[in-house]
């Protein structure tokens, strides 16, 4: 099940680089689906399904941040906080998942920008224009994220992957990185 869902999120950001919503739409029903029966296995060692749970929850929270977040990117809508505090209809994503799902579309949010600027079709100025949409979503993010850096103790580890990455302060910092080249790239 995990595997499915982690699957059926990278179709969803094929299907969102065509910019084909309905297929969109249909994959998201499917991880639902899915997740669902995944968040119910009673029947897993704990530990095992903890693992699950992180790892294709942080997943299923990824793809339904990635589409508005790129919307906002990609077109002339004002601010991404109203995204950000409605989360994921789902009762059971713990705190330390849903975090890390949200940052993790900015990521996925980066690469469709970074492929449409290699459209030779872009001027200058359509350029500049997608770096500073991808500058102020990651600024926004990180600001809500930062929020979270104290009040949730858990959200230092939702994997048990070793690194600085996989903590939450490696999280914040690793959005900065992004930020960073945002804006050296801008000003080239």
């Amino acid at each position: 099940l995990q595997n499915t869902i982690i699957h059926l999120s990278k179709e969803g950001m094929v299907a969102l680089k065509r910019r084909d919503l309905a297929q969109v739409q249909s994959l998201g029903r499917q991880m639902l689906a899915e997740w669902q029966t995944l968040a119910t296995k009673t029947e897993l060692p704990e530990d095992l399904r903890w693992m699950f749970e992180s790892q294709a929850g942080a997943e299923l929270v990824e793809f339904f941040f990635v589409v508005p977040f790129s919307e906002f990117v990609f077109s002339d809508v004002d601010t991404v906080a109203w995204v950000l505090t409605r989360g994921v209809d789902e009762e059971y994503l713990r705190p330390e998942t849903w975090l890390a799902g949200i940052a993790d579309a900015v990521s996925e949010v980066s690469k469709l920008v970074g492929d449409a600027l290699l459209d030779r079709k872009l001027t200058r100025d359509q350029r500049l224009h997608l770096r500073f949409r991808m500058l102020d979503l990651l600024r926004q993010v990180r600001a809500f994220l930062e929020t979270y850096e104290t009040a949730y103790q858990m959200s230092i580890g939702n994997s048990r992957r070793r690194g600085f990455r996989e903590t939450y302060r490696g999280l914040l910092q690793w959005l900065s990185n992004i930020d960073e080249r945002m804006v050296e790239a801008i000003n080239r």
